[in-house]
């Protein structure tokens, strides 16, 4: 609720005072210099984090919820045509791929890419105000600004892992902290 407020009162006040104004909503973002060490950072950082320490990703459901996971580099590929582009005041544009990714294969894609045996921790345990499955219409952002996602899954997962390899002494599990702060906070059902 507080950002869809704030994108409508960016979207008023722009047309208010005649200023430009654009709201974008990212997806689930990733990539190189996501932090390894935050257990709130993304799960494809807090998998690497938990499978570098010798630990099973932790996966809350059933791990076939969906999730929309968007390169930072489209992220800024979106941006740059947003604010060359007059053809987008005061409208509201999502930036993803458009295409639901299981939260399963992100854990065997980073399990796999480090070589451990170890299987995804499935524990059938919700979060509060999780929701199954989200993914980006891009339609808009297509049509208005020729946005195109060029970072596949596959393509994208390889590139942030060959990042991580270089930057695994920074990596540090922290997954069980949050989820004790989950649990004193009655968000873990």
């Amino acid at each position: 609720m507080n950002k869809l407020s704030q994108e409508q009162m960016t979207l008023m006040l722009g047309k208010t005072y005649s200023i430009p104004a654009v709201a974008t909503r990212f997806f689930c973002v990733y990539g190189p210099r996501q932090s390894l060490s935050n257990p709130y950072t993304g799960v494809f950082a807090i998998f690497a984090s938990r499978v570098l320490a010798g630990q099973s990703p932790v996966i809350f459901e059933d791990g076939q919820q969906t999730r929309d996971f968007v390169h930072v580099f489209d992220i800024c590929q979106g941006l740059i045509r947003t604010m060359e582009s007059t053809a987008v005041n005061y409208e509201v544009l999502n930036i993803g791929t458009g295409m639901p990714t299981k939260i399963t294969e992100v854990a065997s894609s980073i399990l796999e890419h480090f070589k451990s045996t170890k299987k995804p921790e499935i524990t059938s345990k919700f979060r509060k105000g999780d929701i199954r499955h989200c993914y980006a219409d891009i339609s808009k952002a297509r049509e208005l600004i020729g946005y195109s996602p060029e970072y596949t899954f596959k393509d994208g997962i390889l590139m942030f892992l060959s990042w991580v390899e270089q930057h695994i002494p920074t990596a540090s599990d922290k997954f069980e902290l949050s989820k004790e702060e989950l649990k004193k906070r009655g968000l873990l059902i």
